[in-house]
């Protein structure tokens, strides 16, 4: 109980924070904030509304420029028609003539709106989201281009996770840090750095976990791991434009089992509790913020933002395409969902990675003969099978939105490779196989 009054208190100080965050977004000067904006044009201009960093083949390398194209948009709105209050709520945006011509709406906008001569045609509002990134970005635009952003976030990322990895080599957990390693780069890490759309979500991945093992101790005494779990659903609410936000919870669960379940392969009955009962908070999370900002929206804006929300909600769970250029008879089916957010990864690129970690962790399990743990503790599985089967479900219930943006969302299933390989890379790092029973029972993990 007394958890649970603290994790109301937390869900209602995250929406506080971030309602006070959204209007400080707006109280910075913005005459520098349009000038690098202006300044990003060139950038977008050559290289199209989806920039292919890889290769079309590689369609998770597809940066999103319409959509950052977008967020530049918002990020540059100074409309005094709005007070600050309404901007820090409204997602507004000024669209123009359109002079570019692409077929994506929000770039064409972009592009047409930072011409000398464009021609401004009205305001639009994209309010359902919360557009959390927008404190961090007009800060960055106070004093960088588009360009200096995309490398300020390269090296971001690629410090994030180089030191998660050193932490996990440090308590002794280099196999799980090679399926962690290998699982991020599925995700790439280049297109997060490029297209500020997505940098969040691997932003939040990443530093969860590295709180985690750092703090793990302290969360679990003071926090409660239930907490943790809903704060980071707050997080990925707050900042994410509904690209992957299932991978936070994906990531950071089998990270969880790892350090909670070295060592003591027969505390599976827990392990599943744990995995159940932190979804369910980490859903209450997510959607909580969700629904806290259609309210707010509707109550600031005197608009229907809430009936907005709920018309889009319907839209991505259903099994309609749901856009004027696609068959408006044609019924997605999960197959079809599946066929191609999984077909992504059918690549030789990603191919040859997960095949040659699953004969690296296959190799040493036979070699040091931790496959007898298989018929010690055969439901051990079971756990990290519930994390495998968290993007199927996902998938299920969004096939619309899998179906439409797959070139991102087949990021979920990255959390099914995770999931696979960090069971392995657990039986490597359980003790010797000379170890007994008892010796189980009484460890308490790695942390």
């Amino acid at each position: 109980m007394k958890n649970v009054k603290k994790g109301i208190f937390i869900f209602l100080m995250a929406i506080v924070t971030a309602l006070l965050c959204n209007i400080l977004a707006f109280l910075i000067p913005h005459s520098a904030v349009h000038q690098n904006i202006k300044e990003s044009l060139p950038v977008l201009q050559q290289e199209g509304p989806l920039f292919p960093i890889i290769g079309e083949k590689y369609r998770n390398s597809i940066a999103d420029n319409n959509t950052d194209a977008l967020m530049l948009l918002m990020a540059d709105y100074d409309g005094q028609q709005h007070s600050v209050l309404e901007k820090s709520v409204g997602g507004f945006y000024t669209t123009s003539q359109n002079t570019s011509n692409t077929g994506l709406y929000f770039f064409d906008m972009f592009i047409s709106s930072m011409q000398e001569d464009n021609i401004e045609t009205g305001v639009n509002s994209y309010s359902r989201y919360w557009h959390g990134w927008m404190l961090p970005l007009r800060l960055l635009l106070l004093f960088c281009s588009y360009e200096d952003i995309r490398y300020i976030s390269m090296v971001f990322i690629i410090a994030l996770l180089v030191y998660y990895i050193y932490l996990l080599n440090q308590k002794g957990l280099k196999m799980y840090a090679a399926s962690y390693l290998a699982a991020s780069l599925f995700i790439l890490p280049i297109t997060a750095s490029v297209s500020f759309e997505y940098s969040f979500v691997y932003y939040v991945i990443l530093i969860q976990n590295i709180l985690m093992i750092k703090y793990f101790g302290f969360i679990k005494e003071k926090i409660g791991f239930g907490n943790y779990f809903l704060v980071t659903g707050c997080i990925i609410s707050y900042f994410d434009f509904l690209t992957y936000p299932i991978a936070t919870l994906g990531f950071c669960m089998a990270s969880y089992l790892i350090l909670t379940m070295y060592g003591t392969l027969g505390s599976v009955y827990r392990s599943i509790k744990d995995v159940i009962l932190y979804s369910i908070t980490w859903a209450v999370g997510y959607f909580g913020m969700w629904i806290a900002k259609w309210l707010i929206g509707t109550l600031i804006l005197g608009s229907h933002v809430f009936t907005e929300a709920l018309g889009q909600l319907t839209l991505r769970t259903s099994s309609t395409a749901g856009l004027g250029e696609l068959d408006p008879e044609h019924v997605i089916t999960f197959h079809e969902t599946l066929g191609l957010n999984l077909g992504v990864f059918k690549i030789r690129g990603f191919l040859a990675v997960g095949l040659c970690l699953l004969c690296y962790l296959l190799f040493n399990i036979i070699k040091t003969k931790k496959y007898n743990y298989l018929k010690q503790y055969p439901l051990s599985s079971i756990p990290f099978i519930l994390v495998f089967l968290m993007p199927f479900a996902w998938a299920f219930v969004f096939k619309n939105h899998l179906y439409l943006h797959y070139n991102f969302t087949s990021n979920i299933f990255v959390v099914s490779f995770l999931a696979a390989f960090s069971y392995l890379s657990l039986l490597l790092c359980a003790p010797s196989i000379s170890s007994t029973k008892q010796t189980f029972k009484k460890s308490k993990g790695v942390v």
